[in-house]
Protein backbone atom coordinates (compact mmCIF):
# COMPACT_ATOMS: atom_id res chain seq x y z
CA UNK A 1 0.00 0.00 0.00
CA UNK A 2 2.63 2.56 0.58
CA UNK A 3 4.18 2.34 -2.81
CA UNK A 4 0.70 3.27 -3.99
CA UNK A 5 1.03 6.46 -2.19
CA UNK A 6 4.31 7.19 -2.80
CA UNK A 7 3.33 6.72 -6.80
CA UNK A 8 0.05 8.70 -6.81
CA UNK A 9 2.48 11.59 -5.24
CA UNK A 10 4.57 12.25 -7.79
CA UNK A 11 2.92 10.86 -11.32
CA UNK A 12 -0.32 12.52 -10.39
CA UNK A 13 -1.06 16.06 -10.99
CA UNK A 14 -0.04 18.48 -9.74
CA UNK A 15 3.21 17.37 -8.34
CA UNK A 16 4.15 15.87 -11.94
CA UNK A 17 3.38 19.29 -13.84
CA UNK A 18 5.64 21.52 -10.64
CA UNK A 19 8.28 18.54 -10.58
CA UNK A 20 8.34 19.40 -14.38
CA UNK A 21 8.74 22.88 -14.60
CA UNK A 22 11.39 22.67 -11.27
CA UNK A 23 13.64 20.71 -13.10
CA UNK A 24 12.86 22.94 -16.28
CA UNK A 25 14.67 25.62 -14.02
CA UNK A 26 17.48 23.58 -13.16
CA UNK A 27 18.53 22.82 -16.02
CA UNK A 28 17.39 25.58 -18.61
CA UNK A 29 21.19 27.31 -18.03
CA UNK A 30 22.82 24.31 -19.34
CA UNK A 31 19.91 22.81 -21.96
CA UNK A 32 17.87 26.04 -22.35
CA UNK A 33 15.97 24.32 -24.81
CA UNK A 34 14.94 21.10 -23.04
CA UNK A 35 14.69 23.49 -19.88
CA UNK A 36 12.28 25.74 -21.40
CA UNK A 37 10.31 23.04 -23.43
CA UNK A 38 10.27 21.41 -19.73
CA UNK A 39 8.82 25.00 -17.52
CA UNK A 40 6.05 25.64 -20.40
CA UNK A 41 4.89 21.90 -20.41
CA UNK A 42 4.78 22.01 -16.84
CA UNK A 43 2.52 25.38 -16.21
CA UNK A 44 0.89 24.53 -19.58
CA UNK A 45 -0.76 21.03 -18.49
CA UNK A 46 -1.60 22.66 -15.32
CA UNK A 47 -3.24 25.16 -17.06
CA UNK A 48 -5.30 22.63 -19.28
CA UNK A 49 -5.79 19.99 -16.15
CA UNK A 50 -7.46 22.83 -13.92
CA UNK A 51 -9.94 23.96 -16.36
CA UNK A 52 -12.98 22.19 -16.11
CA UNK A 53 -13.62 22.15 -19.94
CA UNK A 54 -10.57 20.20 -20.13
CA UNK A 55 -11.35 18.06 -16.96
CA UNK A 56 -15.35 17.11 -18.72
CA UNK A 57 -13.55 16.27 -21.97
CA UNK A 58 -11.01 13.61 -20.44
CA UNK A 59 -13.90 12.58 -18.46
CA UNK A 60 -15.91 11.85 -21.37
CA UNK A 61 -12.77 9.83 -22.76
CA UNK A 62 -13.11 7.77 -20.13
CA UNK A 63 -16.57 7.24 -19.43
CA UNK A 64 -17.98 3.99 -20.80
CA UNK A 65 -21.48 3.71 -18.86
CA UNK A 66 -23.88 6.79 -18.64
CA UNK A 67 -26.05 7.82 -16.19
CA UNK A 68 -29.01 5.39 -15.15
CA UNK A 69 -32.42 6.85 -15.33
CA UNK A 70 -34.82 5.29 -12.96
CA UNK A 71 -37.20 4.12 -14.91
CA UNK A 72 -34.29 2.17 -16.61
CA UNK A 73 -33.51 0.36 -13.80
CA UNK A 74 -37.18 -0.60 -13.25
CA UNK A 75 -37.20 -2.34 -16.13
CA UNK A 76 -34.51 -4.56 -15.66
CA UNK A 77 -35.47 -5.54 -12.01
CA UNK A 78 -39.34 -6.42 -13.64
CA UNK A 79 -38.79 -9.87 -13.48
CA UNK A 80 -38.94 -11.33 -9.61
CA UNK A 81 -35.83 -13.64 -10.03
CA UNK A 82 -33.94 -10.59 -11.28
CA UNK A 83 -34.87 -8.48 -8.08
CA UNK A 84 -34.35 -11.60 -5.47
CA UNK A 85 -30.83 -11.75 -6.84
CA UNK A 86 -30.25 -7.85 -6.51
CA UNK A 87 -28.51 -5.24 -4.24
CA UNK A 88 -27.50 -2.31 -4.41
CA UNK A 89 -23.83 -1.89 -4.04
CA UNK A 90 -22.56 1.75 -2.43
CA UNK A 91 -18.36 2.14 -2.81
CA UNK A 92 -16.86 4.11 -0.27
CA UNK A 93 -14.49 6.90 -1.49
CA UNK A 94 -13.28 8.96 1.95
CA UNK A 95 -13.84 10.42 5.30
CA UNK A 96 -13.29 13.13 7.58
CA UNK A 97 -11.79 12.11 10.56
CA UNK A 98 -11.90 15.57 12.68
CA UNK A 99 -15.95 16.75 12.34
CA UNK A 100 -15.82 18.24 15.56
CA UNK A 101 -18.97 20.29 14.67
CA UNK A 102 -20.94 16.91 14.12
CA UNK A 103 -18.56 15.36 17.24
CA UNK A 104 -18.16 12.29 15.06
CA UNK A 105 -16.56 11.22 11.25
CA UNK A 106 -18.20 12.08 8.52
CA UNK A 107 -18.05 10.94 4.92
CA UNK A 108 -16.07 13.35 2.95
CA UNK A 109 -18.37 15.07 -0.11
CA UNK A 110 -17.22 12.44 -3.27
CA UNK A 111 -18.68 9.39 -1.05
CA UNK A 112 -21.94 11.97 0.55
CA UNK A 113 -22.64 11.97 -3.37
CA UNK A 114 -22.51 8.46 -3.68
CA UNK A 115 -24.23 7.73 -0.65
CA UNK A 116 -27.77 10.16 -1.76
CA UNK A 117 -27.70 8.55 -5.02
CA UNK A 118 -27.64 4.98 -3.57
CA UNK A 119 -30.43 6.15 -1.41
CA UNK A 120 -32.33 7.35 -4.39
CA UNK A 121 -32.37 4.22 -6.28
CA UNK A 122 -33.23 2.01 -2.72
CA UNK A 123 -36.15 4.12 -2.63
CA UNK A 124 -36.82 3.74 -6.07
CA UNK A 125 -36.57 -0.23 -5.94
CA UNK A 126 -36.56 -1.28 -2.37
CA UNK A 127 -32.81 -3.28 -3.08
CA UNK A 128 -31.33 -3.93 -0.19
CA UNK A 129 -27.78 -1.73 0.27
CA UNK A 130 -24.20 -3.40 0.84
CA UNK A 131 -21.61 -0.68 1.92
CA UNK A 132 -18.66 -1.10 0.67
CA UNK A 133 -14.86 0.30 2.50
CA UNK A 134 -12.39 -0.47 5.10
CA UNK A 135 -10.32 2.32 6.41
CA UNK A 136 -6.35 2.29 6.56
CA UNK A 137 -6.33 5.11 9.16
CA UNK A 138 -4.11 5.06 12.37
CA UNK A 139 -7.68 5.60 14.36
CA UNK A 140 -8.89 2.12 13.41
CA UNK A 141 -12.20 3.66 12.16
CA UNK A 142 -14.07 1.60 9.74
CA UNK A 143 -14.75 3.35 6.67
CA UNK A 144 -18.54 1.56 5.65
CA UNK A 145 -19.45 1.79 9.53
CA UNK A 146 -19.07 5.54 9.12
CA UNK A 147 -21.01 5.68 5.63
CA UNK A 148 -23.84 2.93 7.53
CA UNK A 149 -23.75 6.05 10.56
CA UNK A 150 -24.72 8.86 7.92
CA UNK A 151 -27.20 6.63 6.05
CA UNK A 152 -28.78 6.05 9.11
CA UNK A 153 -28.95 9.51 10.80
CA UNK A 154 -29.24 11.53 8.09
CA UNK A 155 -31.12 9.34 5.00
CA UNK A 156 -33.37 7.18 7.56
CA UNK A 157 -31.85 4.35 5.64
CA UNK A 158 -30.19 1.30 7.36
CA UNK A 159 -27.94 -0.90 4.84
CA UNK A 160 -28.62 -4.53 4.97
CA UNK A 161 -24.85 -5.35 4.71
CA UNK A 162 -21.51 -3.71 5.97
CA UNK A 163 -18.29 -4.66 4.32
CA UNK A 164 -15.78 -2.90 6.46
CA UNK A 165 -11.93 -4.80 5.08
CA UNK A 166 -11.70 -3.39 2.32
CA UNK A 167 -8.95 -1.06 1.02
CA UNK A 168 -8.75 -1.33 -2.77
CA UNK A 169 -11.27 -1.85 -5.05
CA UNK A 170 -10.45 -4.93 -5.74
CA UNK A 171 -10.77 -5.86 -2.25
CA UNK A 172 -14.27 -3.78 -2.59
CA UNK A 173 -15.24 -6.55 -5.75
CA UNK A 174 -13.40 -9.52 -3.69
CA UNK A 175 -15.29 -8.75 -0.14
CA UNK A 176 -18.91 -7.94 -1.59
CA UNK A 177 -18.60 -11.43 -3.29
CA UNK A 178 -17.92 -13.19 -0.22
CA UNK A 179 -20.65 -11.64 1.52
CA UNK A 180 -23.18 -11.63 -1.70
CA UNK A 181 -22.79 -14.71 -4.13
CA UNK A 182 -23.06 -17.81 -1.01
CA UNK A 183 -26.93 -15.73 -0.40
CA UNK A 184 -27.29 -16.02 -4.18
CA UNK A 185 -26.72 -12.63 -5.15
CA UNK A 186 -24.97 -12.35 -8.14
CA UNK A 187 -26.55 -9.16 -9.56
CA UNK A 188 -25.36 -5.54 -8.58
CA UNK A 189 -26.09 -1.94 -9.09
CA UNK A 190 -22.58 -0.54 -8.62
CA UNK A 191 -22.80 2.85 -7.16
CA UNK A 192 -19.81 5.36 -7.71
CA UNK A 193 -18.69 8.49 -9.25
CA UNK A 194 -18.66 8.04 -13.08
CA UNK A 195 -14.78 8.53 -13.21
CA UNK A 196 -13.94 5.36 -11.09
CA UNK A 197 -17.16 3.21 -13.13
CA UNK A 198 -15.29 1.71 -15.40
CA UNK A 199 -12.85 0.20 -13.37
CA UNK A 200 -15.02 -1.17 -10.66
CA UNK A 201 -16.99 -2.71 -12.88
CA UNK A 202 -14.72 -4.30 -14.78
CA UNK A 203 -13.39 -5.55 -11.03
CA UNK A 204 -16.80 -6.49 -9.60
CA UNK A 205 -17.58 -8.55 -13.44
CA UNK A 206 -13.99 -10.44 -12.58
CA UNK A 207 -15.43 -10.86 -8.88
CA UNK A 208 -18.49 -12.88 -10.42
CA UNK A 209 -21.01 -10.87 -10.39
CA UNK A 210 -23.49 -9.65 -13.12
CA UNK A 211 -23.01 -5.55 -13.27
CA UNK A 212 -25.89 -2.73 -13.77
CA UNK A 213 -23.74 0.20 -13.30
CA UNK A 214 -25.21 3.59 -11.48
CA UNK A 215 -22.59 6.09 -12.00
CA UNK A 216 -23.00 9.84 -10.14
CA UNK A 217 -21.12 12.96 -11.43
CA UNK A 218 -21.27 12.40 -14.88
CA UNK A 219 -19.52 14.35 -17.65
CA UNK A 220 -21.25 17.32 -19.39
CA UNK A 221 -21.82 15.81 -22.67
CA UNK A 222 -22.95 19.32 -23.71
CA UNK A 223 -20.24 21.76 -22.24
CA UNK A 224 -20.18 25.26 -23.59
CA UNK A 225 -16.70 26.47 -24.56
CA UNK A 226 -17.29 29.83 -23.18
CA UNK A 227 -14.34 31.69 -21.95
CA UNK A 228 -15.34 30.66 -18.27
CA UNK A 229 -14.75 27.01 -18.94
CA UNK A 230 -11.35 27.72 -19.85
CA UNK A 231 -10.39 29.54 -16.63
CA UNK A 232 -8.88 27.44 -13.79
CA UNK A 233 -10.17 25.74 -10.99
CA UNK A 234 -9.33 23.60 -7.86
CA UNK A 235 -12.48 21.57 -8.24
CA UNK A 236 -11.66 20.80 -11.99
CA UNK A 237 -7.83 19.92 -11.60
CA UNK A 238 -9.91 17.58 -8.57
CA UNK A 239 -11.31 15.71 -11.11
CA UNK A 240 -8.84 16.21 -14.00
CA UNK A 241 -6.59 14.09 -11.14
CA UNK A 242 -9.46 11.77 -10.36
CA UNK A 243 -9.80 10.80 -14.19
CA UNK A 244 -5.55 10.24 -14.10
CA UNK A 245 -5.75 7.99 -11.65
CA UNK A 246 -7.96 6.16 -13.19
CA UNK A 247 -6.05 5.01 -16.32
CA UNK A 248 -3.16 4.78 -14.23
CA UNK A 249 -5.33 1.91 -12.50
CA UNK A 250 -7.18 0.03 -15.70
CA UNK A 251 -3.26 0.00 -16.97
CA UNK A 252 -1.92 -1.37 -13.67
CA UNK A 253 -4.42 -4.32 -13.49
CA UNK A 254 -4.08 -5.10 -17.50
CA UNK A 255 -0.76 -5.47 -17.11
CA UNK A 256 -0.89 -7.06 -13.33
CA UNK A 257 -4.91 -8.84 -13.47
CA UNK A 258 -3.80 -10.24 -10.09
CA UNK A 259 -2.36 -7.16 -8.70
CA UNK A 260 -4.52 -6.23 -5.19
Amino acid sequence: MPHRLFLKFWLLPPTINILMVVLGVLIIKRHFKTGLLLCLSGAASLWLLSTPYFANQILLGLETNKAIKPAELLSTLALSEHRARTAIVILGSGHNSFAPEFGLPQPDNSVVERLNYGAFLHRQTALPILLSGGSSNIDGEVHAEILADFMQSQLAISPRWIEGRSLTTMQNARFSAEILLPINIDRVVLVSQSSHMRRAKQLFERAGFEVVAAPTKVANAYMSTSVINFLPTAIALKRSRAVIHEYFGLLWYAVSPIAD
